[in-house]
């Protein structure tokens, strides 16, 4: 199957050999065994800059979105990497949370905003990845891992800000 992409301008277009869009972490995992590489990650496409372009695989995470779970004692919710900023504050604020700083764009999905360090303003205040407490990723052999700030922080570090970084 053979689609053309764009970012959110249309300054960056690919024609990728294979364009998907998986639904859960198990049909992510057998893309990224399975597809022709290279193979790139896409969240809203929001970027300006060309990470994503490919001929081999471009995997759209937009259907993995909204909330997972939540917390309300410990002011934590557990969100899919494909989850838009905007509707992302509407979930948590229909569950008493929300994000302790915005930025001024909420087109981002989460997962793209973490990878480059988005943020709000405030000299407090750190970006996305600063508030991360448990990550769960499908690694490059298609494995699902899960880690925690507590016990694993310089792998949340290093998961955290990975794009342009």
């Amino acid at each position: 199957m053979s689609s053309s992409w764009s970012n959110w301008s249309g300054f960056v277009t690919a024609e990728p050999r294979l364009l998907a869009s998986p639904a859960d972490a198990g049909e992510l995992g057998d893309l990224i065994r399975t597809a022709p590489g290279p193979v790139r990650v896409v969240g809203a496409g929001h970027s300006f800059t060309p990470l994503v372009k490919s001929q081999g695989t471009i995997l759209s995470l937009e259907k993995l979105e909204g909330l997972v779970s939540h917390d309300a004692k410990k002011h934590q919710a557990r969100v899919r990497t494909g989850t838009r900023l905007g509707p992302l504050m509407h979930i948590l604020q229909g569950i008493g949370q929300g994000l302790p700083n915005m930025g001024d764009i909420d087109r981002q999905a989460i997962g793209g905003a973490l990878g480059t360090a988005t943020h709000g303003s405030g000299p407090t205040l750190g970006a996305y990845h600063t508030q991360l407490e448990t990550v769960q990723i499908v690694d490059g052999l298609g494995k699902v891992r899960e880690f925690k700030r507590e016990g694993d922080q310089e792998t949340i570090h290093a998961i955290g800000v990975t794009l342009g970084a």
